[in-house]
């Protein structure tokens, strides 16, 4: 989970950094800080209180309660809300981000195509601009929306598969071939996450 909240970290980074101008070097010591703090507090208790251990129903060394409606409070509240929580910031980061560079981008066509012409040229290139922002024109940026914009996606799919088949196992069980299958997805995807 520590990946998973480092990550977020970075989409608030991005955020910070380029719509509000904060210093991101000055600030990596609170995302370590703070995901380090949020990791120990969700995962020491856990252990601590003995819900770590093996899974019968799955196998696995994972939550390992008896009860399956204690394991499922568990992986509720130390790890499935907490995930979902830490993409939606990242989701939401992120589109704010696109949302900036598209009207960044337009102001900076608007300014551009004011600049070093006579009037009836900027008249003209005004019209024929109209819609058209540099972000669209220029390969760059839209490799850099690509990123961005492929960030969250990725993390959505990747965190909300594994919370839904973390849920699933927890609450149907392993009982057929195809449920096994499933597992064997959660696990894969567990291991392709921080990648």
């Amino acid at each position: 989970m520590f990946a998973t909240y480092f990550t977020t970290c970075i989409a608030v980074n991005l955020l910070l950094v380029l719509a509000y101008g904060c210093d991101g070097n000055r600030l990596e010591k609170y995302y370590l800080i703070v995901t380090t703090i949020l990791s120990l507090a969700l995962n020491v208790p856990t252990m601590a209180l003995g819900q770590f251990g093996w899974n019968d129903t799955s196998d696995t060394c994972w939550y390992g309660n008896a009860s399956p409606e204690l394991r499922l409070r568990w992986i509720i509240a130390t790890q499935s809300f907490w995930i979902s929580l830490a993409v939606a910031i990242e989701a939401i980061c992120s589109f704010y981000v696109i949302f900036w560079l598209f009207r960044v981008s337009r102001q900076l066509s608007f300014w551009m195509s004011f600049s070093g012409r006579s009037t009836s040229e900027r008249m003209t290139n005004s019209l024929n601009d109209r819609g058209v922002s540099l972000l669209t024109r220029d390969p760059r940026y839209r490799l850099i929306i690509l990123r961005i914009a492929l960030y969250p996606i990725v993390s959505l799919f990747m965190n909300f598969s594994t919370v839904i088949l973390d849920l699933n196992m927890s609450i149907v069980g392993v009982n057929t071939q195809l449920d096994f299958r499933l597992l064997v997805l959660d696990l894969v995807m567990y291991g392709l996450r921080t990648l």
